[in-house]
């Protein structure tokens, strides 16, 4: 199949003026997929009435899409893997397929391990019957992957990213290492799934056991736990600790710039932003072998990683990192230009608009 210049392509979203990582990161690729792209934008009901009601909504819009728009080939849904999400795209998935019989692609960002099992025990028939009648997949890690292809989708899977917008990289600026100070930023929500505990509990250990550095740490992000992690800080006897709540814009630039290293050792992943946003920023980054962070990650080169939830480890591994510098500035010039190459808004919304092209999407898995 050729592609066609009046070809669009619906892709089914949260609200983009919505928080959360798939309105962001199509917030961020927005501005460069032109006109070839149409968005089914979702709101998001908080009780089960309203969320059952805004399905509803979608529902009806997407089949007048579909019905009234020919120039539509191909849509693109973007679930997470847990119990919503699956139901509710399994009936989109349905109509575009089965009812329009339009080219379907499926983006999975989120993934729920302990879900996987409910998926084998008491859906994977329904699961077959609607989103394996996609053409193509797009997983953010290998073990997703392979996941897919054990339950027996036989069409092609890609492994994707997420993305920074391009304007970090030009806004960054990164402030000189102070000799004898290292500054850790984490960037996330404040959860104990994020590894915010690990953190805090791994520069209490190097506080205690180098006090000839100034070990500072700045928390940047809100949750539900956000004031038992400060209080959890106090019992800890942490110094030069700060919780500055959410940032974006430029103030999320600013802590970027100040900052030595990313501190990032999360329990479970996709790909995460702020990761790649730290790389962009030239940050060695500190983290964990968690979804598809290992697929592209080059321990040593650019920082540390490991299976371990160990706080000891992780105060090991940055103790060495601290040794190595000597004093040093901290700036990492290969992760900046990996991620420049590899992760900036505009080079991702190119990349997947080719996969979704006509041609694309109707090829077969790869061996």
């Amino acid at each position: 199949m050729t592609e066609k210049a009046s070809e669009t392509i619906l892709i089914s979203v949260p609200k983009l003026d919505l928080p959360g990582g798939v309105a962001n990161f199509y917030r961020m690729l927005a501005p460069h997929f032109g006109s070839r792209v149409t968005f089914l934008q979702k709101p998001q009901g908080e009780s089960i009435p309203a969320k059952l009601f805004y399905t509803l909504v979608a529902q009806f819009r997407l089949i007048f899409l579909l019905l009234f728009h020919r120039d539509i080939r191909t849509v693109l849904l973007n679930p997470s893997l847990g119990p919503t999400a699956v139901r509710r795209d399994m009936v989109f998935a349905s109509i575009v397929t089965k009812i329009f019989h339009r080219d379907l692609a499926v983006f999975w960002h989120g993934w729920d391990v302990k879900y996987e099992k409910t998926v084998e025990k008491e859906l994977l028939p329904s699961f077959e019957k609607n989103f394996f009648r996609a053409q193509k997949m797009f997983v953010l890690s290998s073990a997703f992957r392979k996941k897919l292809q054990g339950w027996g989708y036989r069409g092609k899977i890609v492994l994707a990213t997420t993305c920074f917008e391009d304007e970090l990289l030009k806004k960054i600026d990164r402030h000189p290492s102070v000799p004898g100070e290292v500054s850790s930023l984490f960037l996330a929500r404040v959860e104990k799934t994020k590894g915010i505990f690990i953190v805090l509990d791994t520069i209490a250990l190097l506080q205690r056991r180098c006090p000839e550095i100034r070990w500072k740490l700045c928390i940047a992000g809100d949750g539900e736990i956000e004031k038992e992690a400060e209080e959890y800080a106090k019992t800890l006897n942490l110094k030069d600790i700060r919780f500055v709540g959410y940032v974006r814009g430029d103030e999320k630039i600013r802590e970027f710039s100040s900052a030595d290293l990313f501190f990032f050792p999360s329990y479970g992943e996709g790909m995460p932003c702020a990761l790649l946003e730290a790389m962009g920023a030239g940050l060695p980054v500190v983290t964990r072998n968690v979804g598809g962070i290992p697929d592209f990650f080059e321990r040593g080169k650019m920082g540390f990683s490991t299976d371990s939830l160990r706080p000891e480890d992780f105060a090991d591994a940055i103790e060495a990192m601290a040794k190595e510098r000597n004093g040093g500035d901290w700036y990492s010039e290969y992760n900046r230009n990996y991620a420049e190459a590899h992760f900036t808004a505009s080079g991702v919304a190119a990349w997947l608009l080719k996969e979704l092209s006509s041609g694309a999407a109707s090829e077969k898995q790869e061996d």
